[in-house]
């Protein structure tokens, strides 16, 4: 079905179009009740090892109590060093503008320069792993209310244990269901099936029903999306990494601290967020304020430092200690999670 797609460098772009034809729309995605977008992502291999990395996860133990009834719920893996982690979350970019693409009408939202050339782009903001065994549960919950960034929530099923095939892939890995409720509308469910990707707006309230006795323990990834909206060459050029690109830009006279209208992000703010730190140096060459907060009050650093991308951090800042001192001011806002100690 959905293999990852790569430019011609041989490389996993960084961010999706926005302006395509219809038909180019992801193959295999349907809307269930208006609600929830649904499509096929990824590979036999991939589902398989990200089951795989799940239960392992389990097996380690700790992780967090949130909504879970038993089972297990990890820590935040978005900087996790796995490769097939890292490898689903940059499949996500085509499937959030999808998404974007419903809820906007296709129509780029106010404060967007919209142009046949501007890229969304989906950054993580918590992904978890889930691995219910019979009896387990999450209770019903939403993600919260979604802001200038945050646009999405969503649950992708991995494969269940035993050897990848194209067989398994797409087939039922639980008979227990993914309950959603919608305000105003009819409760529904959803299968859960080896490789499906699910997403919806962040406080839609959903719930899983127990595993049942006598099944293998069902494993799932559940996940927030910001949405990254590069409505310019240089913030295109600068989350991508390319960095002699962002020096021509520049020499041609770019302005190295444009921003957008929706979120305030600059083209130091997305070249930070997804460490890149060549094109961030190249762009402090050329002018950009690295300090700049975006209007939810991000900098450079706090983005750098949220992704756990240690080299931009130390660039920007000297080191951690010194990252947590000039974050305490301001450019990591107080409603998202505590700057690590040093």
């Amino acid at each position: 079905m959905c293999a990852e797609h790569t430019d011609s460098a041989g490389k996993a772009p960084l961010s999706a179009a926005w302006h395509i034809p219809e038909e180019a729309e992801p193959p295999y995605a349907e809307w269930i009740e208006d609600e929830v977008l649904a499509l096929p992502v990824g590979d036999p291999a991939m589902a398989f090892f990200l089951g795989l990395g799940c239960r392992g996860l389990a097996e380690r133990g700790g992780g967090l109590s949130h909504t879970n009834v038993g089972g297990f719920h990890s820590d935040d893996l978005t900087g996790a060093g796995d490769p097939v982690f890292r490898q689903f979350m940059g499949l996500l970019h085509t499937p959030l503008a999808a998404f974007l693409r419903r809820k906007y009408g296709k129509l780029a939202p106010n404060g967007i320069r919209d142009s046949a050339d501007l890229r969304v782009s989906a950054i993580p903001h918590n992904l978890w792993a889930n691995v219910n065994k019979p009896g387990n549960f999450n209770k019903r919950h939403d993600h919260g209310r979604a802001t200038r960034s945050l646009c999405a929530s969503g649950v992708y099923y991995p494969m269940a244990a035993g050897e990848p095939s194209v067989e398994a892939f797409g087939s039922p890995t639980s008979a227990s269901k993914l309950l959603f409720f919608p305000e105003g509308k009819k409760p529904f469910e959803v299968q859960p099936l080896a490789g499906l990707l699910l997403l919806f707006r962040t406080d839609l309230l959903h719930e899983t029903e127990p595993v049942p006795e006598g099944e293998p323990p069902r494993a799932s990834l559940a996940f927030n999306l910001r949405a990254r909206w590069l409505d310019t060459d240089l913030s295109r050029a600068a989350i991508e990494g390319d960095t002699i690109q962002v020096q021509r830009l520049l020499a041609e006279g770019a302005d190295a601290n444009a921003v957008d209208g929706l979120q305030g992000m600059r083209a130091s703010h997305h070249a930070a967020e997804v460490g890149q730190l060549d094109a961030l140096q190249a762009l402090r060459a050329g002018g950009a304020d690295d300090n700049a907060l975006s209007l939810e009050g991000w900098s450079p650093l706090g983005l750098a430092l949220d992704r756990k991308h240690m080299p931009v951090v130390e660039y920007l800042a000297g080191s951690l200690e010194e990252a947590g001192a000039r974050l305490k001011d301001g450019g990591y806002p107080d409603a998202y999670a505590k700057i690590p100690e040093a």
